[in-house]
């Protein structure tokens, strides 16, 4: 139905590729130089990450398909169950269009941080439907020493500290595969590159776990390109 719908009398499509948008954040990484490992990241109303690995250890191909070597993987990290919530997390959940699922996305992403503050201020005339947009300017706006500014600041900050956890860890699961000294974070999304600080809390926190844990000889950027998105589905078109 698609192809049919693209058709014209100007141009007949043959093929159509359909690419989630943190596997375009991916592809777009691999026009700059080339590193030990690549993530895509976005952060913004929604959040996700992806990588590459092993076909070997995706399950769900079936082996008719013999595929070798790395392919992209879409990791829905959104839906992780992390530990460590707190109870304004449970109430945003059970608000929520889907309870029990995409439980670290409810913590970190745009579209939640507005109702985690309404979940701490019930009687608060702030509107959650403002998102992290509306958090932010609570929590710099001129009052930024009350007690919800002070909030808001420690919901954006725990958010940047989760995603930089999870980064941590991913880091840590390809460092078992294979060789690692180099990696590139493709990272995409509002929150993340202007909410003011989060990219550097997310680069300082980052940076921090990893001295912790046992991968401290890896160096890693975080990157962003000018349509990202749009390169990376193009190179996903081309490599049809």
């Amino acid at each position: 139905m698609l192809l049919d719908h693209m058709k014209t009398d100007v141009i007949s499509c043959k093929h159509a590729v359909v690419i989630n948008d943190t596997i375009a954040s991916l592809f777009s990484g691999l026009t700059l130089n080339r590193v030990d490992a690549n993530i895509g990241l976005i952060v913004g109303t929604g959040t996700n990450m992806a990588m590459f690995i092993d076909s070997k250890r995706a399950q769900k191909l079936s082996s008719d398909l013999n595929w070798s070597g790395e392919i992209p993987v879409n990791l829905e990290s959104g839906n992780f169950n992390p530990p460590h919530l707190n109870h304004y997390d449970e109430i945003v959940d059970a608000q929520s269009e889907n309870p029990g699922s995409q439980i670290f996305e409810k913590a970190v992403s745009g579209a939640y941080l507005g109702r985690i503050l309404k979940a701490v201020f019930p009687k608060s005339a702030y509107d959650s439907d403002f998102g992290s947009r509306g958090v932010v300017e609570i929590a710099y706006n001129s009052d930024n020493s009350s007690i919800e500014a002070r909030v808001a600041r420690n919901i954006l900050s725990r958010s940047a500290q989760l995603v930089a956890a999870s980064l941590a860890g991913l880091l840590h699961l390809i460092a078992t595969t294979k060789s690692v000294e180099t990696a590139r974070i493709m990272a995409e999304g509002s929150l993340f590159w202007k909410a003011p600080g989060y990219s550097d809390e997310v680069k300082k926190t980052l940076n921090s776990l990893i001295e912790k844990m046992d991968i401290p000889n890896i160096k890693v950027e975080i990157r962003s390109i000018e349509n990202a998105n749009l390169i990376g589905s193009a190179i996903a078109a081309l490599v049809k």
